[in-house]
């Protein structure tokens, strides 16, 4: 699963488990002040910390969770690949997502992600 001597691989793995548990704080301690998360399906890019915390807050979902299957370092990106899981608040209608996450490095924070639901189009995001 990836270069697991890397730190930003370690660093993708702490930050799936913090999103996992809700640890909004977490997630903060790894991202760049100014982090940019392109969402999937043409949602548009979120930029900050604390606007980023708020879009992945569950609001709409009672539950979600991400799988990590799987974790490919370049240089200074990496590509997660792995299955969501949530459950809708009100309608309790369970999802499960194939996904995919770039993440962009700067130093040792994650400047950049980005999130498809096509496997081509995630490679093509990271490797080009």
């Amino acid at each position: 699963m990836g270069e697991s001597g890397d730190p930003r691989v370690q660093l993708v793995r702490t930050l799936t488990d913090a999103y996992n548990r809700g640890d909004w704080d977490g997630l903060r301690r790894g991202a760049h002040p100014d982090i940019e998360v392109q969402r999937p399906g043409g949602l548009g890019v979120t930029v900050g910390q604390d606007e980023v915390v708020e879009r992945m807050a569950p609001e709409v979902m009672e539950s979600q969770r991400f799988e990590l299957h799987r974790i490919e370092m370049r240089g200074d990106i990496a590509l997660a690949e792995g299955i969501l899981h949530a459950r809708g608040a009100g309608s309790g209608i369970e999802i499960t997502q194939q996904q995919w996450t770039v993440y962009r490095f700067e130093g040792d924070l994650v400047r950049r992600m980005e999130i498809y639901h096509d496997r081509e189009d995630a490679l093509a995001a990271a490797w080009g």
